[in-house]
């Protein structure tokens, strides 16, 4: 630890403060595998002036993915995979100077006004996001990876007649790959700068993936996901519908849109919420409700009662078809 004192004005205004974090991991089944704690930035206390690009991370799209998927099973000889990067962020070095307050549980009279300098770049940064993704992507790009200009967190390398393909939202990755020599090559250099840890690919940022290799079929679901919304809105026992929207209906509008403290049914519905659950389950498997969610999501903010009888029908669709999946098959020739 150093002296808050012998650094200057400009250097005290990179202290930041930090806080631990435990945070509750669900497992395949949507419910608790386990909890794990970090030293986090407090990055919402960080004023700091920066560009809003030194703080965007790109992630990938759900629909690279369902391609990555859909040509890889074309091929029976490729296999998927997904891998999960321990303790990933703080395996990049800080961009710029800057300093930590002595982290609660460590406080003591010796090192009463001091900071310790920060070197690795801890989570909950404003800019810890992009700090890691840069230095995911570099080092990929260094063993010969490249880029595409469609999605950003998507990285692909050929070596003769193998490859790998990969797309990765933060320090999740998922991988399609075609050789075993590539393969074991690759685990082998990134492990020399992250911890990765790949298993065959079956539950993916909320998605399971039941994958026939022979047959080559390979179905994606988000059960667990629907079961999870239900529990979180207190809908679990709410009876299924079978269409996305009531049958011969009216359409809510913005005339049916109430102010905040009118009716507090409304005031007790959060909307965003419902919206959030909403577009996951939408962008990942289950395209039947895109029609719904797009009218729907024009009254995030301001919403009324034919607006919320509207989400929570949607919601009991998804309850009675939450077993519904995307399927890709192989095609023949």
């Amino acid at each position: 630890p150093i002296l808050i004192s012998s650094l200057t004005s400009e250097q005290q205004r990179e202290i930041q403060e930090v806080l631990w974090v435990y945070k509750a991991k669900p497992g395949s089944d949507g419910l608790l595998e386990r909890v794990k704690a970090r030293l986090t930035l407090r990055g919402d206390l960080d004023k700091r002036p920066m560009r809003r690009l030194e703080a965007y991370a790109p992630v990938m799209h759900y629909l690279t993915m369902r391609v990555m998927i859909a040509v890889g099973i074309q091929d029976a000889r490729v296999r998927f995979w997904q891998a999960d990067c321990a303790s990933a962020f703080p395996t990049a070095h800080v961009h710029r100077p800057s300093w930590i307050v002595i982290p609660p549980g460590f406080r003591c009279a010796n090192n009463r006004g001091r900071v310790l300098p920060l070197l690795r770049n801890l989570y909950g940064g404003k800019v810890a996001g992009r700090v890691y993704y840069d230095y995911w992507v570099s080092v990929h790009v260094h063993l010969g990876f490249q880029p595409i200009h469609h999605d950003k967190a998507f990285l692909h390398i050929y070596k003769g007649d193998q490859f790998i393909r990969t797309c990765f939202h933060v320090d999740d990755g998922a991988y399609a790959q075609l050789g075993d020599e590539l393969w074991a090559w690759y685990l082998k250099e990134i492990n020399v700068y992250f911890k990765l840890t790949a298993k065959m690919l079956s539950f993916f940022l909320g998605v399971t993936y039941d994958i026939d290799y022979e047959r080559g079929v390979v179905r994606m679901g988000q059960t667990a996901q629907v079961e999870k919304m239900l529990r979180a809105l207190d809908m679990a026992d709410c009876k299924p519908t079978v269409t996305p929207v009531p049958l011969n209906s009216k359409q809510p509008t913005a005339a049916d849109a109430v102010d905040k403290g009118v009716d507090p049914d409304v005031d007790n519905f959060d909307m965003y919420q419902v919206l959030g659950f909403l577009n996951h389950l939408c962008g990942g498997t289950r395209p039947d409700i895109s029609e719904a969610l797009k009218i729907l999501s024009k009254f995030g903010a301001r919403y009324g009662l034919p607006h919320i009888e509207r989400a929570k029908h949607l919601v009991r669709y998804l309850a009675g078809t939450k077993s519904f999946a995307l399927e890709y098959k192989r095609v023949p020739g």
